[in-house]
């Protein structure tokens, strides 16, 4: 058994520590030199004989000096995780555990939050302290966890060897090792112990089958294998970069475009690309990057670019792991400098821990002297890469999403959409919860979406499918885009959906159904969670504390407003802003019990708290919708 060691501030002395490190070391060996429990753990150790280490890799600049005072509340949420650590203290999902005496690593909890103790994102936290403060309390931590968890976790078994959880706690490892360098290599029975259990693990990765895993699990897999080749030496070595690379070049063709660009389906992917990439140019000494990778991480960043929303916000379509602000911010930190790009460095903002702990005090300095350029998320229409941005005045935007599910089970959030207004999120995506896999993330009604009888669109339908005659549209006062979405077949219905932008402030979104019968129609809107809904006389009001928006119905005239919150019966709000956190959110549902085909009805979003005049009809020998909004009158084509 591997105890505990004594935590800091009880004043244990250091011949105590010294004795508990020496017999945890000692455990540990035993494990790893001794007769595996399993066929597969003793063939997978003979698979790894004869890797050797070249020492541990140089990632991070060793030109480091003082870390600039503006990221002091990001060192503090930095020492607040590690600190945690320190205490035995694991909180995944918005669930904490303490464990009081050595840590059990297959705890009475859900999948999701085991996978997130075996992967080890707190021992990049605890070295990137250590780095920083030098204070041994982080680096003997560091070591206590690695030590037990090899001691406690032979192979091949249990939550910690399934390939997307080893591809994490193999990267995390290995960029801890850098940075605690110094600690790791003042004691060599102890960097011996997890060399030899790194080559075990690099080993079960690159043996293992990652066809089933997510692209998102396969760009990890990549980073990892990446970092074992700069671990070990030799034809083994080469293998692993091979490997990895063959898994990044997957997924490059994969979302490679006709034009060259580089464009996955969700935006949550494109950052997961961009970061990859970023680590393949920065961490690839055999190939120069300039060859191919360093023009496909530009094309790349460039195309989730043309996703964001003002101030940078990453919508939330698909199954993203979260908003990734912080993640964001480095990667646009780094690639401005790798381009020396002013426009996006203002997306960054300012050059984080990690990208100053990568590029040192030069990048530092070329990063102050890099000029900066205002970024505004303008208008996009790229069909090719199935996101669509209308861009308003004062950091107001609409971004679209026609990317397709793939299967029944995927996101069912075809046109579905995300709004803000002056730089607020305003109209927004649920987000992916996760654990355990709750259906209603992935459901049409979680989205901003059209229900027909309660039921969202169906089926699976190529991009061309989407895109009428006139798709784009525009002109003074008026932004347009016009998509078909034949999901609702199976009620014998064809849809279109309108959205636009009056003279840059006000926005829109229009329902077009056509056919036969009389059915159910509701259109939901979901707001950030800070947003409390009333329903009023003519429409409806939404406001937080730092704005206020009006809701006007468009040409619905036996349609009312609902307002929901939470776990509302028929109309459920929520809110994932990161993996396995959520929070309750007002949803608006523009319900028409009685629905005549054809029918047309939308929502009129408004800044402030409107007491004008409005009011429009629908031409259907046109196809036009008329609107009348402060005295002015509009018209679009929307069927």
């Amino acid at each position: 058994m591997v105890e505990s060691p004594t935590q800091p501030g009880e004043g244990a002395v250091e011949a105590r520590l010294e004795r508990w490190w020496r017999r945890t070391i000692s455990a540990t060996a035993r494990k790893i030199q001794g007769a595996f429990p399993s066929l597969a753990g003793t063939v997978l150790a003979m698979q790894a004989e004869g890797l050797h280490s070249s020492g541990i890799p140089s990632l991070f600049s060793l030109d480091l000096r003082e870390i600039d005072p503006s990221l002091n509340e990001d060192l503090l949420d930095l020492y607040g995780r590690s600190d945690q650590i320190l205490e035995s203290r694991f909180a995944f999902f918005s669930r904490l555990r303490r464990f009081e005496a050595e840590i059990d690593w297959e705890p009475p909890e859900s999948v999701a939050w085991r996978e997130e103790l075996h992967a080890f994102d707190y021992a990049f936290d605890l070295a990137l302290t250590w780095r920083i403060s030098r204070e041994e309390a982080y680096a003997r931590r560091l070591r206590y966890l690695i030590a037990h968890w090899i001691a406690s976790n032979p192979p091949v078994r249990g939550t910690g060897w399934s390939p997307p959880v080893l591809a994490r706690r193999l990267r995390n490892w290995i960029l801890a090792a850098d940075l605690v360098r110094a600690d790791w290599e003042s004691d060599p029975v102890f960097l011996g112990v997890v060399t030899e259990s790194l080559a075990l693990q690099s080993t079960a990765l690159l043996r293992q089958g990652l066809a089933s895993c997510s692209a998102g699990e396969r760009l990890d897999a990549s980073r990892a294998l990446l970092l074992a080749s700069r671990l070990f030496t030799g034809a083994r070595a080469n293998e692993f970069r091979a490997a990895g690379l063959a898994l990044l070049d997957r997924e490059l063709r994969s979302c490679t475009q006709a034009d060259g660009s580089l464009v996955e389906p969700w935006p949550g992917l494109q950052l997961h690309l961009v970061t990859t990439l970023l680590e393949w140019v920065r961490f690839d000494s055999t190939v120069p990057p300039e060859e191919r990778l360093r023009p496909s991480l530009r094309s790349a960043f460039a195309a989730l670019e043309a996703t964001l929303l003002p101030a940078g916000l990453l919508p939330l379509f698909g199954p993203a792991a979260g908003h990734g602000e912080e993640q964001l911010s480095d990667a646009a930190a780094l690639v401005a400098l790798e381009f020396q790009e002013p426009r996006w460095k203002s997306l960054a903002d300012k050059l984080g821990i990690v990208p100053y702990l990568l590029a040192g005090e030069e990048g530092k300095e070329r990063f102050r002297q890099l000029q900066g350029k205002s970024w505004e998320a303008d208008h996009c229409y790229q069909p090719r890469a199935k996101l669509y941005r209308i861009s308003g005045t004062g950091r107001s935007a609409l971004v679209v999403n026609a990317h397709s599910p793939g299967r029944p089970d995927d996101h069912q959030d075809l046109l579905s959409f995300e709004l803000a207004i002056a730089g607020q999120r305003v109209i927004v995506d649920s987000g992916s919860y996760l654990p355990e896999e709750d259906a209603y993330f992935r459901s049409a009604r979680a989205h901003n979406l059209l229900l027909v009888d309660d039921q969202g669109p169906r089926g699976t339908l190529p991009e061309s499918n989407l895109l009428p005659p006139d798709p784009w549209e525009s002109r003074p006062g008026l932004v347009r885009l016009t998509l078909s979405d034949p999901g609702y077949g199976f009620e014998g219905l064809r849809h279109r959906r309108t959205w636009f932008c009056l003279e840059g402030r006000c926005w829109g979104v229009v329902d077009f159904l056509e056919g036969q019968g009389v059915h159910r129609v509701a259109s939901l809107l979901h707001f950030y969670p800070t947003f409390d809904i009333q329903v009023a006389e003519r429409g409806a009001i939404a406001r937080s504390r730092a704005l206020t928006v009006t809701l006007l119905p468009l040409n619905v005239a036996d349609a009312a407003f609902r307002a929901t919150r939470g776990d509302a019966p028929e109309f459920p709000g929520w809110f994932a802003p990161d993996t396995g956190v959520k929070y309750p959110s007002g949803v608006l549902a523009l319900e028409s019990p009685q629905a005549q085909m054809p029918w047309v009805g939308g929502v009129l979003l408004v800044p402030g708290e409107y007491q004008g005049e409005s009011s429009c009809r629908f031409d259907a020998a046109t196809g036009e919708l008329r609107l009348t909004f402060d005295a002015k009158q509009f018209s679009l084509h929307v069927g």
